[in-house]
């Protein structure tokens, strides 16, 4: 990146507890790499940093993909958090971490085809629409990851979600359209991760 781009922090969400998949998604095998470092991977490439990893129950197993891709491994202290409350960890580890940026890309960690060049691109376009939530659309379909002006994050939590946020601020929503399918591809089931390639054993 340029000294015009300022760095963009991103939180990375795997606290989920996988319900529909049946085991633990972060560490599924795609690609000869963990699905969680697939996210982690683009981010990176993609120019967001600092990088916080959300975890739960997945903590321990995490530390060594959160330490080989240089990321901040943080756990959500809520044992049956929401997506909310695992934003809200992020957000903590944040102040310290980046707490001069003004923008946060959030990106759930079950989508592992997204492109580091759509990370780019909100990146880029938050430096001159700093104001606005940035959301990647392809085939007319909103996706993922999300980049949000940190001042609005300010209202998460007390049961507002970021669905909510979104929902609170129509004229902040700036939508960017991006030719990257792996916006829209997350991986909820079985089903989903043969789509991309995977293998239950």
């Amino acid at each position: 990146m340029t000294s015009k781009t300022p760095a963009i922090p991103a939180i990375v969400l795997a606290a989920g507890k996988s319900t529909r998949m049946g085991r633990p998604k972060p560490l599924l095998p795609l690609d000869g790499l963990p699905l969680i470092a697939h996210s982690l991977n683009t981010l990176s490439a993609g120019g967001a940093g600092p990088m916080v990893l959300v975890t739960a129950d997945l903590h321990d197993a995490l530390v060594p993909i959160a330490a080989a891709h240089q990321a901040h491994l943080v756990r959500n202290p809520q044992a049956d958090g929401d997506m909310a409350s695992s934003v809200l960890s992020g957000l903590r580890a944040l102040t310290t971490l980046a707490a001069n940026a003004d923008g946060v890309l959030i990106q759930p960690g079950d989508y592992p085809r997204v492109l580091p060049a759509t990370v780019a691109t909100l990146i880029r376009l938050h430096a001159s629409h700093r104001d606005d939530i940035l959301i990647p659309i392809c085939q007319h379909l909103r996706g993922h990851p999300t980049l949000f002006p940190r001042v609005l994050l300010a209202e998460l939590g007390h049961g507002k979600t970021l669905r909510d946020i979104i929902g609170a601020h129509p004229d902040a929503v700036r939508l960017v359209p991006v030719d990257d399918p792996g916006v829209l591809q997350d991986v909820d089931s079985p089903e989903d991760y043969a789509a991309l390639g995977g293998r239950l054993i």
